[in-house]
C-alpha cells in the first residue's frame, strides 16, 4: 500500500505539468471574415506541452463559425444567450443560455451561423496539442 502511495505522489505531477499552460484570445467573426487579437484559432504549431486555449468568439447576425482542420474536440459555453444553428450534417441547433455547455466533437465538421438580430457571445475551450 506504501508503494502504491509513493508511485501516486510520483506520477502526479507529471499529470499536472500537461495542463499547466493556458491562453485566451479574442475573435470576432462577421459576414466578411474574422478578426483575432492572441493566437489565431487553427493555426497554432505543434508545441509541448499541450496548451489548454480559451477562445472569446463574438459572431454578427447572418456570420458563421466553421471548424477548422485537425480542430480538437471543443467545448462551447454560452455567455450572452441565443442559439447557433449546424448548417452542416448533422443539422442541429447550439443553445448559448447563460452557463451552458455543448460538447463539439472532432470527427464531425460544423458551421455555427447566428440567424438572430443581435451579436451574440460564446467561449471555447480547446486542448493543442
Amino acid at each position: 500500500m506504501r508503494i502504491l502511495g509513493l508511485l501516486s505522489v510520483l506520477c502526479c505531477p507529471m499529470a499536472l505539468m500537461a495542463q499547466v499552460a493556458a491562453t485566451e484570445a479574442g475573435c470576432t467573426v462577421t459576414v466578411g471574415g474574422m478578426a483575432c487579437n492572441g493566437p489565431q484559432p487553427g493555426k497554432t504549431a505543434h508545441q509541448n506541452p499541450p496548451i489548454l486555449m480559451f477562445l472569446l468568439i463574438k459572431l454578427a447576425p447572418g456570420a458563421s463559425f466553421d471548424s477548422w482542420d485537425s480542430e480538437p474536440d471543443c467545448l462551447i459555453f454560452g455567455i450572452n444567450g441565443g442559439i447557433l444553428v449546424n448548417e452542416l450534417t448533422p443539422f442541429g441547433e447550439v443553445s448559448l443560455e447563460k452557463d451552458s455547455v455543448t460538447l463539439m466533437p472532432r470527427e464531425l465538421a460544423y458551421r455555427l451561423r447566428n440567424t438572430t438580430s443581435r451579436p451574440i457571445e460564446f467561449r471555447i475551450a480547446q486542448v493543442r496539442r
